[in-house]
């Protein structure tokens, strides 16, 4: 796997990258399936998102990346008349399984994603959804590892979250090991 790109943190008005994923989350997750599009290989996700902490909230502020989003409102619906003309012996199940593949992709569209589409709003949006550690790289690259977020840095801080709730922060000082040799490890 590449070095991945981060996300965007500001945190006590400083902006970070940060080596962690937080999941995204959608307003209406039973009206749209959203598989992101990896456009680049620095980017397997398929987006980078803002985040921001205030007063030890976490608030997602901004979304871009490109998704194939399908309609599974129109899908379920289709689906259900598929049943119905399966059950009555109009089609056997090799046609109703291929019928329903098109149906899927018929109703697949390729879209930018950002905040409004998945939110319905432009405004932060509370990320109460989001429970976990945060890893924000701080100073200089020590070591380089062509590798997910695996670089080292001088130092890393942590952010716990619990439901978008800053519960706790943690700075660690890091240091590349050397072995007997004096290489780095």
């Amino acid at each position: 796997m590449t070095a991945q790109e981060g996300d965007n943190l500001v945190y006590e008005g400083t902006e970070y990258t940060i080596a962690s994923e937080p999941p995204l989350s959608l307003k209406e997750p039973d009206r749209y399936e959203i598989r992101f599009v990896s456009g680049r290989t620095s980017c397997w996700r398929g987006y980078v998102a803002e985040w921001v902490l205030v007063e030890n909230k976490l608030y997602l502020t901004g979304v871009e990346g490109s998704a194939y989003i399908t309609d599974l409102v129109s899908y379920r619906e289709e689906k259900l008349r598929l049943g119905e003309l399966l059950k009555r012996g109009e089609i056997d199940s090799a046609q109703n399984e291929k019928l329903l593949n098109e149906i899927k992709e018929s109703l697949t569209v390729e879209k930018e994603i950002d905040l409004e589409f998945l939110f319905k709003t432009t405004e932060p949006v509370f990320a109460d959804w989001v429970s976990g550690t945060i890893r924000v790289p701080i100073g200089k690259m020590i070591k380089y590892i062509h590798m997910g977020y695996e670089s080292v840095y001088q130092k890393d801080m942590f952010l716990t979250l619990t439901n978008g709730i800053l519960k706790e922060t943690k700075i660690v000082k890091n240091r590349c090991r050397r072995n007997r040799n004096n290489h780095e490890l």
